[in-house]
């Protein structure tokens, strides 16, 4: 059903979408379709939720005992090639037809790294808690931004050049 309900939802927001036309195009009945979701609002977030989850699992384990730069770099580098795997996913979810609250959960999720970067900075060492957080905020929002064009242009910069830009963004 997940994936019948994709296919519609690259095409057309989600209030536009009914429940029969997911479940004819999955070969479901209605009643399956409740037994694993209450609504599509709920499928569209189990969805949203695994593809997060697995992101943050992946760089929860992976990242310890390194300096700030390289824990930027390293997390850059396994949440974009994990986010290439799952493209047409993103794409859709941070597109004009997406999930607001998704975008403002991939921005949380960028904002840990980044402020703990910032603020291993001379520059973040110097703001008050609050400049920190404004700077935090507008990093994590041009990252959003970036890679929404990079999966909107299909990677038209190769994974590791593209890395190396946010990361110079970030750094000046």
């Amino acid at each position: 059903m997940e994936d019948a309900f994709w296919q519609l939802y690259e095409k057309e927001p989600i209030e536009k979408i009914t429940i029969k036309q997911v479940t004819d195009l999955a070969g479901y009945n209605r009643a399956t379709f409740y037994l694993y979701y209450q609504n599509l609002y709920d499928l569209r977030d189990q969805i949203e939720d695994s593809l997060l989850e697995e992101r943050e699992q992946f760089v929860d384990a992976h990242f310890t005992n390194q300096t700030p730069l390289e824990t930027l770099r390293d997390e850059t580098k396994a949440f974009l090639t994990r986010t290439q795997a799952d493209a047409e996913y993103f794409k859709v979810l941070l597109g004009p037809h997406g999930d607001p609250a998704f975008v403002s959960r991939m921005n949380d999720f960028a904002k840990d790294t980044i402020r703990l970067y910032l603020a291993s900075t001379p520059t973040g060492q110097s703001l008050s808690p609050t400049h920190l957080d404004y700077l935090t905020e507008f990093y994590a929002a041009g990252k959003l931004g970036l890679v929404r064009k990079w999966l909107d242009d299909t990677y038209t910069i190769k994974l590791e050049d593209f890395i190396d830009l946010i990361i110079r963004a970030q750094i000046v």
